[in-house]
């Protein structure tokens, strides 16, 4: 899970960069807001069809 960490860091760079300074008040909302990690799973439904030459 070491390229998740790089990737989020990454991130805020690439968020800095773009976006400026984050001032001490959206610092502040940033740190209030609630994150949520959701783990979900996609499910297929896959058929096989055999072919006859």
């Amino acid at each position: 899970m070491q390229w998740k960490s790089l990737h989020e860091e990454e991130k805020l760079e690439r968020q800095n960069l773009r976006d400026g300074e984050i001032s001490d008040e959206e610092e502040d909302d940033e740190e209030a807001k609630e994150v949520k990690e959701v783990e979900f799973e996609d499910v297929i439904d896959v058929t096989e069809e055999i072919v006859q030459e």
